[in-house]
């Protein structure tokens, strides 16, 4: 049996030939197959490489944008520029939003590099409301060191480089005043009160957002598979690292497979795919309680078709909406599909994790195993432990406490590291595994 999406709102069961694979919307651009006898063969872990538990200095401007490169002789960090052609999903008011359709992102390359052509790049996804990359920084550096070859972390719509330059400071005071003033709304915040005003007006900016960083995400592995990218061999494989929300991205893309594409990917699952009444996103830096509620509601609808689109992003939607909602639902069609991808993922899951709980993990990705890492809050993890407040209140030593704590959070705390080069190193090995 086969579950087939009509107009992106009704599932039905229908019999499906022995043989038969349906088409999809990306069929004509199928990477040629050819190219995978002309790369050289899977690159092998470095050795003896010493993790980094401490951003470096001479990243500093790179990762503040300030600076097209930095180095430090054993990792170079370059900005590329991309220019999203899939606004079409979009409402019209977050279509002006520039930053979000030409914006740049980070690629780690390892030095010396001798200006070597590489066959595999992993790619690297985050969590929702991430405003910059230098939480997933240490993640990226000491994977390109390891693995031996690119790292990019990408960044998804409207978030890190891609967020509005009019969500300054003033504006998120004066929102959080207002939210605040909101019949029982908890857990409001300057960090999280852009995305909860953003989703509580239009819950459907989740999906429309994702939608566009799925095909954003594919244009990319086109532009590197296809060898129109600097560094890569034509017929590179791509990999993928899918952290929290970035994570149902990239089992969406696996399940979804356009063209073909991703028959050779491996993926790492971090903290991620839980079903959507296992969800809790109510922090201080994801969503206000208000905005939260807003969002768990319309994911019980997210199978309904998204008003609006043209004739072209309609075909493109299908079957990633298809698999949001089977993802988000556990729905009936998932189990067999990720006993196929099992031995393409890793799931790697927090051990105390109150925003995307370890439990929630192995009961919708089951039958694919789950380790558990005691890896510290959902929001930061391998920086810190406890829990997070419920009220964001400058006046509190509680807050002003966390924020000391969140100022050190690009680093790996001591109590960490340990776990950190577990998580690092379970990453690695089984991303340079060969075969499928």
């Amino acid at each position: 049996m086969a579950c087939i999406v009509i107009g992106s709102a009704y599932i039905l069961k229908v019999p499906r030939p022995v043989h038969h694979t349906p088409a999809r919307p990306y069929r004509q651009a199928e990477w040629p197959r050819s190219s995978w006898l002309q790369v050289p063969s899977r690159q092998r872990l470095r050795p003896m490489v010493e993790l980094t538990y401490n951003t470096p200095s001479e990243f500093r401007s790179v990762l503040a944008g300030k600076a097209a490169e930095g180095s430090d002789g054993l990792c170079l960090v370059t900005r590329h520029a991309y220019e999203s052609q899939h606004t079409g999903f979009l409402i019209d008011e977050d279509v002006a939003i520039g930053t979000n359709s030409r914006f740049t992102y980070m690629m780690f390359e390892p030095m010396p590099s001798d200006k070597v052509a590489r066959d595999q790049v992993l790619i690297i996804t985050h969590g929702l409301n991430e405003g910059n990359p230098a939480k997933l920084f240490l993640w990226a550096y000491n994977l390109t060191r390891i693995l031996d070859y690119p790292v990019v972390v990408f960044p998804l719509a409207f978030h890190m480089d891609r967020r509005s330059s009019a969500w300054d400071y003033l504006e998120q005071v004066q929102l959080t005043e207002r939210r605040k003033q909101a019949g029982r709304n908890t857990h409001v915040s300057p960090f999280n009160t852009v995305i909860s005003d953003r989703m509580s007006q239009n819950p459907d900016r989740f999906v429309r957002g994702g939608l566009q960083s799925f095909h954003d995400v594919i244009g990319l592995c086109d532009e590197i598979v296809q060898g129109r990218h600097a560094g890569f061999l034509a017929g590179a494989t791509p990999h993928f690292l899918g952290y929290s929300a970035g994570g149902y991205l990239v089992l969406d893309l696996l399940l979804s497979d356009p063209g073909n594409r991703f028959q050779n990917s491996r993926s790492v699952l971090f903290a991620t795919c839980v079903r959507s009444d296992d969800m809790n996103p109510d922090s201080i830096f994801i969503l206000d309680a208000l905005a939260g509620q807003r969002l768990m509601a319309f994911m019980d609808a997210v199978k309904e078709p998204l008003l609006g689109l043209g004739q072209a992003e309609t075909a493109l939607a299908k079957e990633p909406v298809f698999w949001l909602h089977q993802i988000l639902s556990g729905g009936s069609c998932l189990e067999a599909e990720l006993r196929e991808l099992a031995p393409r993922i890793l799931a790697l899951a927090g051990k105390d994790d109150r925003i995307l709980s370890a439990d929630g993990m192995e009961q919708n990705l089951h039958p694919i195993p789950v380790t558990r890492l005691p890896t510290g809050v959902h929001e930061f993890p391998f920086a810190l432990c406890g829990d997070l407040p419920d009220t964001f209140d400058r006046r509190k030593p509680e807050t002003r406490e966390m924020l000391s704590r969140v100022k050190h959070s690009r680093h790996v705390a001591d109590r960490y590291r340990g776990v950190f080069r577990d998580f690092i190193e379970s990453a690695a090995r089984f991303l340079s595994e060969s075969g499928t």
